[in-house]
Parts: C-alpha cells; sequence; structure tokens
C-alpha cells in the first residue's frame, strides 16, 4: 500500500472522540431490569430474618438456638453476596458500551457495498446503482438515530453525495450534477444535519464544500481553477469548523496546501517545506483546543505524519523515519493526544499502529507481510479502539479494529472479498 497519495485517490476518513453514555435504553435498561430481578430475589432471602429471629428466640433446647443463629447468618451473607454480585460490585449496573464501525464490504460481484457495523453486526445500506461503487465514510448517532455519510454511485456513473439516516438515503445538492461529489464526515445536532465533502464543477474541479440540513455552502479555496476538498467537519458553538485541503497554482506550482475553514474563511496550517504537497484528513477539539491530523511531504518529498494544536504542529515518525507516514485520526483525554494512522516500516510494509504524545506505538497485523492501516481512533474510559483493515495470508482486506491491541475482526458480505473501517465510534 502506498501512503504517498494525493488527494485525487484519498479517500480521508473524518474523526471525532467517542462519546461514552449511561441510559435506561437497549442493554443499559435491560442491565437495569436484570439487576432489580436479582436484588429482589437477594432480598427475598434477606427477608427470611424476621421469621429466622422469631424462630429462633422460641427454641430452648441445648445447640438449637445457635444452630438456628448460624443458618440464619449465613442467609444474611448469601442476600448479601447476591447484592453485590447484581450491582456489579458497587458499580452502576450499566452495560458496555456499543460498537460502531462504519465502511465497505465488497459483494460476490466484487462490488463496494457501503455499510455499519454495530457490535459486530453488518447493516448494508441502499445504494443507486447496485453494479457501480458505493462507500461510506462517517458516522454519527444521535436520539437514537444512525446517520452514515458517503456516497453512491448513479446509473450514469456519476458519484453522488449524501448520506443516509435509518438506511433511508438523503442525496446532497452538487455544484454540477455531471460531475462527480461525496461526503466525507458528518455532524448532528439536534434537527440539523451537517457533512462536509467535495463537489465538482462542470469543468471537473474539485471545490470545498458542506451541507447544512441539505443546502450547500461553497468554501473558499486558494485558486478556484484548481483542486480543493473537505476531510473532516466539526460544530464550535454557531461555528462550522471543515478541514482538508486546497491546491495553490501560484507562480507556476500545484502544492496541496493543508487548511482548515471557520464558515467560509480558510487557514493554511504550517508546513515543513512550503512548495511541497499536505493534507488535513481529520478535526476535533479538546479542552478548547483545536486540533488537526495529516501528512505533509518533506524536502525528500516523503509523506510525513503530523498534528497541528491551535496551529502549532508536530511531526510524527512513522516506524521507519525514511519513509512514509500518515494520521488518520486524534483522539484527546486530558493532555494525552492519540494519532492513529499507519507508517511504512523498513520491509517497505504499510503497518498500523498510533502515536501516544508522539510515541509511535506499532499494532499486530493478521499478516506482517501485508498492509495494514489504522483509520479511526476512539476512547472509551481506559480503552483504546482503533478501527481500519488488515490484510490477510491470502491478500483480502479484513475489517476490524484493536481494543488496547487485541485485534476484533468484522464481517464481511464475503470472507474472500474486501472489507474496510473507515471510522470508529463508541457509544
Amino acid at each position: 500500500m502506498n501512503l504517498t497519495n494525493t488527494r485525487t485517490t484519498v479517500h480521508p476518513m473524518p474523526a471525532r472522540q467517542a462519546r461514552a453514555r449511561i441510559a435506561l435504553t437497549g442493554k443499559a435498561r435491560q442491565a437495569s431490569l436484570t439487576l432489580v430481578a436479582i436484588c429482589t430475589l437477594a432480598l427475598f432471602a434477606a427477608c427470611g430474618q424476621s421469621r429466622d429471629s422469631e424462630y429462633c428466640g422460641e427454641l430452648t433446647l441445648p445447640g438449637q438456638y445457635q444452630t438456628c443463629e448460624k443458618n440464619r447468618e449465613k442467609r444474611r451473607t448469601t442476600a448479601a453476596l447476591a447484592l453485590v454480585a447484581a450491582s456489579g460490585s458497587g458499580s452502576s449496573g450499566s452495560s458496555a458500551p456499543s460498537i460502531y464501525a462504519v465502511g465497505y464490504a465488497k459483494n460476490s460481484s466484487s462490488v463496494q457495498v457501503p455499510g455499519y457495523w454495530k457490535d459486530g453486526v453488518f447493516t448494508s445500506l441502499s445504494v443507486l446503482d447496485a453494479t457501480r461503487i458505493s462507500d461510506a465514510h462517517g458516522i454519527a448517532v444521535v436520539g437514537g438515530s444512525v446517520y452514515v455519510a458517503g456516497y453512491s454511485t448513479n446509473t450514469s456513473n456519476v458519484r453522488v453525495a449524501g448520506y443516509w439516516k435509518d438506511g433511508s438515503w438523503v442525496a446532497l445538492d452538487p455544484v454540477s450534477a455531471s460531475t462527480n461529489s461525496a461526503a466525507e464526515a458528518i455532524v448532528v445536532s439536534g434537527s440539523n444535519v451537517y457533512v462536509g465533502g467535495y463537489s465538482r464543477t462542470a469543468g471537473g474541479i474539485e471545490q470545498p464544500v458542506y451541507w447544512l440540513n441539505g443546502t450547500r455552502t461553497n468554501l473558499t479555496p486558494v485558486d478556484t481553477g484548481t483542486h480543493s476538498g473537505v476531510s473532516s467537519i466539526l460544530l464550535s458553538g454557531s461555528d462550522v469548523y471543515t478541514a482538508g485541503y486546497s491546491r495553490d497554482t501560484a507562480g507556476g506550482g500545484n502544492e496541496q496546501i493543508p487548511s482548515y475553514w471557520i464558515g467560509t474563511n480558510r487557514t493554511a496550517l504550517s508546513q515543513p517545506v512550503v512548495d511541497r504537497d499536505g493534507l488535513v484528513l481529520t478535526l476535533i477539539q479538546s479542552g478548547g483546543s483545536t486540533y488537526a491530523g495529516g501528512w505533509n511531504r518533506k524536502a525528500d518529498n516523503v509523506q510525513l505524519a503530523a498534528y497541528w494544536k491551535d496551529g502549532t504542529r508536530t511531526d510524527l515518525n512513522g516506524p521507519d523515519s525514511t519513509r512514509a507516514s500518515v494520521v488518520w485520526s486524534i483522539a484527546v483525554s486530558g493532555s494525552d493526544v492519540y494519532a492513529g494512522g499507519a507508517g511504512t516500516n523498513t520491509s517497505n510494509v504499510t503497518v498500523p499502529g498510533y502515536w501516544l504524545n508522539g510515541t509511535w506505538s506499532g499494532l499486530t497485523p493478521l499478516d506482517s507481510s501485508r498492509a495494514a492501516v489504522v483509520h479511526s481512533i476512539a476512547l472509551s474510559g481506559s480503552d483504546v479502539y482503533a478501527g481500519g483493515f488488515s490484510r490477510n495470508t491470502s491478500d483480502v482486506s479484513v475489517a476490524g479494529y484493536w481494543k488496547n491491541g487485541t485485534w476484533t475482526a468484522l464481517p464481511g458480505l464475503q470472507t474472500d472479498r474486501d472489507a474496510e473501517v473507515r471510522e470508529i465510534l463508541i457509544q
């Protein structure tokens, strides 16, 4: 796998921090009902104390009273242990979080089908033409509804940007209906749905855009005559932040500048070399700071992973500092910054992993001689989830995630066809 791809061949994935919620719905409600049932049984055992006490008090033969008291104490202990076990040794009794992952799986005809996994179960999403490629890039779960951003290719072989809400397709207004567009990221706030991506002009130029409830806003690029795009989107109060890249052809160049927009106004992010490409793939906010992750090319044209905190860049070397690396996703916990991605090792194999405060931690792939990538990283309590893919010994991409370093495969549509996780969400 070549990590030195340009924006025209990259399908960047957004990253948002995982949200852990405890509510008496779904699994949590079932856990609560189970807890009540068990506690009721335990309390019933303990309720025998009053009858035992009255009965023991009437016993006068030698040893009878002592035996009765011992039996009553055993019942008290049993009841107490049952209560402790039912409550999870003092825990709230809440269920484990649900694990959502969005991406694609190829069917028996090797057609890429968009979908998402919830707790390991894959749900295929409807497409405009079942014989053509479609993809799912971003996911949000709000109010019990599942929103998935992506694109579907129509019968005219044009990629149409849109999103699925609980499986129902919503197409988004393109710049030109005759050229490609794609939704790369999605955020939902109340009844408002924000989607970031790109849409090509009739002349085939990618334009950076976002949609609010289906209405498109065109963002300001460096140069309207060349490509720009949005990879990630977030909300901060009433401000809409988007991030991606914008090309600059000034002076005869064609550099891809890593950028973010607040509203329609663009800000360029720093690069180690100003006349080389860069790209932002993920944008999040945490603790009042804004983090962007992606890559830049060095003077020797090798792709170098990086993240920016409030505009200040931190370069990240992968397993081999002379070879390509990339940040696909960022999550923050307190002062700890996790950057998920991939790097090329000394054997020229793309390997999965993440950086914690700048230090690389590799993850174990299915086959150390084949490519694997972390596309998304999420935190839940002390657990670290990294979603992506790993190619197996048959050279098939297997969708899955690593939890604290342990791999879990997610079933696709066919075991001998590719599948990938684009984003993971713990909720």
